[in-house]
């Protein structure tokens, strides 16, 4: 095991290999290590314990990864007792390349991630640099960090909760994939957002841009070109069009 900086979110990795802990291990420091402290354990017991040491010691788990679904004292939950210990870190269950074709295992990942038990499962590197185990890695921190974090998004909605308004613009950046974080208005963030925009006595979505624009309850095509995506035909374009399509997939 190696101890957590004060302050730095840990890495964690439970592998009862020893060469595949040593891989894991050495490929996280190699990349993460500037931001990121990395510990390592041999057995879901010993991890389970360091995992409460984190906890009492105050340190920001991001990442739990392991290669076992159960403790070694036989309990089938060591990730449910890992959420239990760290609720906001996202946690992966390590499987060899391949494995999702074999039965037992892909019951094993179905099974935890039914019980929101595992966020999803990662393949284990098996080559140096493995850049396709750090994309499922990166993936994973971005989504930690989205979570934990209380720096201000590109683009961020403070609205009454169950606004139907507030409920219109969210999906819409969802839809288009734009990254986004949401306040209740009513809530503390909520409030002190609105306040330091000068909008605390209306009720109205407020949309904050990362630029410091303000938008009070704007138009969709508004939103839109806030964010830089233009909604206007190209100069000179015709307006007459024989077919449409809006939409993708099958409906399209």
């Amino acid at each position: 095991m190696i101890s957590a900086s004060p302050g730095r979110p840990v890495l964690f990795v439970v592998d009862d290999d020893a060469a595949s802990n040593e891989r894991i291990g050495s490929q996280l420091r190699r990349r993460y290590g500037n931001d990121y402290d990395v510990v390592t354990e041999r057995s879901t017991s010993t991890g389970l314990e360091s995992l409460a040491r984190l906890k009492a010691d105050g340190a920001a788990v991001a990442l739990v990864m392991c290669n076992r679904a159960g403790t070694t004292d036989g309990d089938d939950d060591f990730f449910r007792r890992v959420r239990t210990l760290h609720p906001e870190a996202k946690r992966v269950l390590l499987v060899e390349w391949g494995a999702w074709a074999d039965r037992a295992t892909a019951d094993t990942i179905h099974r935890l991630m039914a019980l929101g038990q595992i966020d999803y499962y990662g393949i284990k590197p098996w080559r140096l640099p493995d850049e396709y185990f750090h994309r499922t890695v990166t993936e994973f921190l971005l989504e930690w960090e989205r979570a934990v974090s209380t720096v201000r998004r590109e683009v961020t909605i403070v609205g009454a909760q169950w606004s139907s308004r507030s409920h219109e613009l969210r999906s819409l950046l969802v839809r288009n994939g734009v990254p986004h974080v949401f306040h209740d208005s009513a809530s503390p963030e909520g409030r002190a957002l609105l306040q330091e925009a000068g909008q605390l006595d209306g009720h109205r979505p407020v949309v904050l841009l990362h630029d410091g624009r303000v938008l009070v309850d704007p138009s969709n095509t508004e939103l839109v070109a806030a964010y830089g995506v233009s909604t206007e035909l190209a100069a000179g374009a015709t307006a007459d069009f024989d077919l449409i399509i809006v939409g993708a997939g099958p409906a399209g």
